[in-house]
């Protein structure tokens, strides 16, 4: 490990952003469409792409210092941050189980 950026391989990003401020009673709905396309992972395996659908129903109060709001999501792929595991040397893998390599 060497403390430097991990480069990332190219691939597709795509979004789309939205948004109403003026509904009734107050309500403002913002919503955004996204699409991450795959990336190679190395050693001929690519990762899958993303495809997520971001909203939220928000209403302010208090002279717009207080918001009540429900949020959704809802994705195809992952949507989750990227991990980085580092390989277990060989005395931990044969000591700890299930967690060794398969």
């Amino acid at each position: 490990m060497t403390g430097q950026p991990t480069p990332e391989a190219p691939r597709s990003i795509w979004d789309l952003l939205g948004a109403a401020n003026r509904l009734p009673f107050g309500m403002q709905a913002p919503g955004e469409c996204a699409y991450v396309g795959r990336k190679p992972l190395g050693d001929g395996f690519s990762a899958v792409p993303v495809r997520q659908f971001r909203g939220a129903l928000i209403r302010s109060f208090e002279r717009k210092r207080m918001d009540v709001g429900i949020n959704f999501l809802i994705v195809r792929g992952y949507a989750g941050q990227t991990q980085r595991h580092s390989p277990l040397r060989e005395s931990q893998s044969h000591s700890s189980g299930s967690l060794g390599s398969a």
